[in-house]
Order: C-alpha cells, then structure tokens, then sequence
C-alpha cells in the first residue's frame, strides 16, 4: 500500500512538472511565433526545428525542475525546526580574493546554486556566497539595499570588500542595480547575468503576485536599467529556449561587455548546465588581471 501511494504521488508529481513546462513552452512559442524571424508556426515545424532542439530543451527543463524542486528540501526543513541559514563563515574566506556572490531570482532560494558552489571549489574558487532575500515583498531598490548591507557586514567582520556579482533571473537585475548605485567605488569587479530580463518579460501577464507582474516589459525601470552603463565588467548570459524571459532577446543588454547565448538551456538550466558555469569561469577569469578575478 505504501509503495502504492508513494507511486502515484510520484507520477502526480511528474504529471504536474510536465504539464507547468508545456503551458510556459506553449505561451512562449503563441508569443512569439507571429514574429516576423520566427518561421516554426505549427507544433510539428517547432518540434522538429534545428534537429529538435526544442524538444530536447523541452525534456532536459523538465529534468532540471525536478532536481530544483527537490532543492528547497534544505530550506523547508530549516524552515520547519525555525534555524536560520548561516551568512558566512569569517574564518573560511581567504583574504587578496573576491567574494563571489551568488543572487536567486524570485520564488528561488540560495540552495538551488548547491552544484555552482560545488563546480567553484572543484576549481578551487573561495569565498563563494549566496545572497538570500525577500523576492515576493520587497522591491528591487530595497533588495539592492539588502544586498548593500548583506556586503557591509562582511566588511566589517572581514575587511573584505572586493566582489564578483552573479545573479540569475531576478538576481542579474539586482547585481546590476546594486553596481550601479552602490559600485562607483570599483569594489564590484565583474557582473554575471544568468537569464535576466533588462527589457522585463511577456510572461508576467500570467503571474501570480505583484512583484512578478512587476516584471512585464511596460515596467519604466526596464527603460532605466538598459540605458545605463556599469563601471565593471559586465557579462550577460540567455537563451533563446529560456521559457520564462519572452522573449528572450529581452535578456540581451546594450551596456554589457558581452551577451553571450547558451545552447540547449531553459530558464531552471542556468543553474545546472555545466556550460553555464564554464562561460562563468572562463569570462571572470579572463579578467582576473584586470578585476582581481578569482583562479
């Protein structure tokens, strides 16, 4: 009977991750398939388009999704026994290196970069940290500010203040903000965005709270953010499959140094894709002489 109940609430639960892919795959190809460059305008020419790449995203996402529903685990049982999750640790960062700051988007949380951190020690990368937040309530200004006095606290305890910024979805427009109200000093050495929407999305329509639909592209801060330019090095990544940034050359940054396109990748793959993370590594390091990168 146990292992009855337990499979079928296995395959609800898969049903359901399967179904929530096809409606965001759905809205993105109905948003975007009366554009002019956009030539798949039936399912099966979409399916089958450059040797079915977007059936084989398709199938990867919804492989990435369970693993990044699985990783709230962490915080639901620290949230259960009411522990609060350690900032950092003083004696574990190594001073001369940048703190590398990894930023969730909404809805996610610091646990879901568990494989980044991994790749970053396997490179024996220190001082990886990631930055929790309030993404349901607060604005982007307050959360720049939260982030501002999440660094000044490390400063204190630490003397540290040199950084490399790495922020997915929500948490590339943070990193940016934050660089460019805060970072006229040059402690912000490298900006990373993972799938970030400088023009907003079209998919905030179909969103459940405020500060999602904050996110649609009539948002006058978007017009703001794209017209700025940061005084570091500024690298921002997408994907043309990304099903949550529609569409996705609104990922695109005129002000970036680089944008730079990841094949095969949805929006929950950034965190996962070992291309990602070789595209991170790569780019900072490249301009470690330059921005203290870390390596």
């Amino acid at each position: 009977m146990v292992i009855l109940v337990f499979g079928l609430t296995a395959f609800v639960f898969l049903i359901g991750v399967l179904a929530t892919e096809l409606i965001l795959y759905g809205f993105r190809w109905y948003e975007i398939s009366n554009r002019s460059n956009f030539p798949e305008t039936t399912w099966r020419n979409l399916l089958k388009a450059e040797k079915y790449k977007p059936a084989r995203v398709f199938i990867k996402e919804s492989f990435w999704a369970v693993i990044y529903i699985f990783s709230y685990i962490p915080w639901l049982i620290r949230s259960i026994a009411r522990k609060k999750r350690a900032e950092f640790e003083p004696g574990e960062l190594v001073k001369g290196k940048p703190l590398i700051i990894l930023i969730h988007g909404i809805a996610g949380k610091s646990d879901h970069f568990w494989l980044m951190r991994r790749r970053f020690s396997s490179r024996s990368v220190p001082n990886v940290l990631t930055f929790d937040y309030d993404s349901d309530n607060r604005s982007l200004a307050e959360n720049c500010e939260s982030l501002r006095d999440f660094l000044l606290r490390i400063r204190a305890k630490t003397g540290m203040s040199e950084a490399v910024l790495i922020g997915h979805s929500l948490g590339g427009l943070i990193a940016h903000e934050y660089t460019r109200k805060f970072g006229e000093s040059g402690e912000v050495k490298a900006v990373v965005a993972l799938g970030s929407p400088f023009r907003g999305t079209r998919l905030a329509v179909m969103a459940l709270t405020s500060k999602a639909r904050s996110l649609a592209p009539s948002n006058p801060v978007f017009a703001d953010i794209i017209s700025s330019r940061l005084n570091t090095s500024f690298l921002s990544v997408y994907s043309r499959y990304d099903q949550f940034i529609i569409p996705y050359t609104n990922s695109d940054h005129p002000g970036a140094d680089e944008n730079r396109e990841i094949e095969l990748c949805g929006h929950t793959g950034f965190f996962f894709n070992k291309k990602v993370f070789k595209i991170i590594f790569e780019w900072i390091d490249g301009r470690k002489e330059n921005s203290s990168g870390p390596g």
